[in-house]
């Protein structure tokens, strides 16, 4: 091994060595009479010598704890102070593993909680400090470590319980001196946290099951930050970091589940750029960039990162609020220059725009709802499309995602949301105005131009016409219908729309499909049938030769959408 071979080999703590030396020792020994068909390995004799060397009589403690806790806890700590440096220590990691469980326990266990009282008034805070904030706190053996960081997992799961029951603040205010102190030495090896950790094969204690325990901690501790403006502190960097990293690889970790609590750190990472603590619109935004790009895209890969998001986002159980706290978090953070080339690659627009189309056809009817997660989302989707090449935002939305349907949509929805003034669709539909004007001089023959004009021509007059139909009482209502109807107006009128030849061809067609059913599935879609087809008694468009095309046109088709926005006409 050359010079700078060897200097990119880390250096093995001393209970790493000991374990690879004594493994060697085995494997040569064992070299000397085992036969070829011996199927023992290295990784084996790893394996049992990490277990020879670490075995220790939990049961000693487990029984003294009984009569003398007190007496456990102090002999932990001078077993901590006698201890060889990163060395194995058995009896020191079998009396940490016992008071780690007293900690773990605390919660449902009224005795233990007291016990963790005790300790925390013999002053458990200072001295747990005194043990992660040591240069080498994570050269330690990882049973060690895994059982420290154990601890606060526990801490924090007690002053949860007591914050909810309204008892005494004492383990709260103890949580919170360590807290900030744990982050920054836990993100400063976060190395120990990744699937490639580096001393993993001499562990008895994989990356994984430490992201599991730091997933179920932040999944506590989040809940117990007081305010929005708390995140500002010294220390939340780390904290979210952190929180980023076991949400990242929640996937990873725990594919064959379909419950991922951990989905729900992913709101966490941004709640700090949602605290104003006196820093202007301007310097929130600039720490978001910065966030970004020093904490995502150099850390994760911007388009790795983008995928991970896809898959919290084709979680089918996502609508509603559920959905907009997941909406509300992503907008802002992914309208980033690092993004841009991978919005299409990584699948994140469909992923969007799927979860949007879930939304409408499985979530709540109300408007108000239903447009606060539009208007999170349409910004960015405004971004996408004035900021990248037309083939990777605008033109990929009209052609593979069916975008027209969704400003026709959104449309519709900000009529009907009081709360709304209609500046948001006037916006996104000003760009697709230009979009439009300048696809519509391409070649009759060019597929975005088809699409584009094909889906315009279907969504325009029939949102117009509802839009008309709209019953306005108040001058702010009448203003936002004002907008909106001439925001729409004009991006039809951009390919050359004209309302009186697309009413009649609506007119037209309407008279064609009463002859027909409106499921796809049916033969007579295309077929006439000797039956008169009933209308949708919701929006009166859709056709039906009978109930099982319309159950099944509302469930599997796009028809439950499509005759919400219709028929939810409001009257504000």
């Amino acid at each position: 091994m050359n010079q700078a071979q060897s200097e990119s080999v880390p250096k093995l703590p001393p209970w790493a060595q000991e374990i690879k030396d004594r493994a060697r020792a085995v494997d040569q020994a064992a070299a000397a009479t085992a036969s070829p068909e011996d199927p023992s390995t290295d990784a084996d004799s790893v394996v049992a010598t990490f277990n020879e060397l670490t075995l220790a009589p939990v049961e000693d403690y487990n029984a003294l704890l009984e009569t003398q806790p007190m007496g456990v806890y102090e002999t932990w700590q001078s077993l901590y102070h006698a201890r060889s440096r990163c060395g194995i220590n058995r009896e020191l990691g079998a009396c940490t593993k016992v008071i780690c469980e007293v900690f773990l326990a605390s919660d449902t266990d009224s005795a233990k909680a007291t016990l963790v009282h005790e300790f925390v008034n013999s002053g458990f805070g200072a001295f747990y400090r005194e043990v992660l904030t040591e240069s080498d706190f994570f050269d330690e053996t990882p049973a060690f470590v895994y059982n420290i960081l154990g601890m606060f997992d526990g801490l924090a799961s007690l002053a949860s319980a007591e914050s909810r029951s309204g008892r005494s603040r004492r383990i709260w205010s103890e949580m919170k001196k360590i807290a900030s102190v744990l982050w920054k030495v836990s993100w400063a090896h976060h190395e120990y946290f990744r699937p490639d950790h580096p001393m993993e094969k001499y562990s008895p204690v994989p990356a994984h099951s430490f992201r599991r325990q730091l997933r179920h901690t932040l999944l506590v501790y989040h809940p117990l930050m007081r305010s929005d403006d708390e995140l500002l502190l010294d220390g939340y960097q780390d904290l979210r970091r952190l929180t980023l990293l076991a949400w990242f690889y929640d996937a990873e970790d725990n594919m064959e589940r379909e419950e991922h609590q951990s989905e729900f750190l992913f709101p966490c990472i941004h709640t700090g750029f949602q605290a104003r603590g006196g820093r202007s619109q301007d310097e929130i935004a600039e720490s978001m960039l910065q966030f970004v790009s020093e904490d995502i895209t150099a850390v994760y890969g911007a388009e790795t990162y983008l995928a991970r998001l896809c898959f919290t986002f084709e979680n089918p159980h996502y609508v509603d609020e559920l959905l907009y706290t997941f909406i509300m978090s992503s907008g802002r953070i992914l309208m980033h220059p690092d993004f841009s080339p991978y919005y299409v690659s990584s699948g994140i627009l469909d992923a969007l725009t799927e979860a949007l189309e879930r939304q409408a056809t499985r979530g709540s009817a109300s408007a108000e709802l239903q447009w606060k997660i539009l208007k999170d989302i349409l910004p960015l989707f405004g971004w996408v499309s004035e900021r990248t090449a037309l083939s990777d935002g605008a033109g990929y939305l009209i052609k593979n995602c069916d975008f027209i349907e969704l400003l026709a949509r959104s449309v519709l929805t900000s009529a009907r949301a009081t709360s709304d003034d209609g500046s948001t669709c006037a916006d996104i539909l000003k760009i697709y105005r230009t979009i439009a004007s300048e696809v519509n001089t391409r070649s009759v023959k060019n597929p975005l131009r088809k699409t584009l004009r094909q889906s315009l021509r279907y969504e325009w007059y029939r949102t117009l016409k509802v839009l008309r139909a709209y019953s306005l009482s108040g001058e702010r209502a009448r203003r936002k219908h004002s907008k909106l109807l001439s925001s729409w107006k004009s991006l039809g009128e951009a390919i050359g729309l004209e309302e009186e030849a697309e009413r009649a061809d609506y007119e037209r067609e309407m008279k064609k499909a009463a002859q027909f059913c409106s499921c796809k599935e049916c033969r007579y879609h295309t077929e006439k049938s000797d039956s008169p087809m009933k209308s949708c008694v919701g929006c009166g468009e859709a056709r039906y030769c009978g109930r099982p095309c319309q159950q099944r046109d509302w469930r599997e088709g796009k028809h439950k959408a499509r005759c919400k926005r219709i028929k939810d006409a409001p009257n504000p």
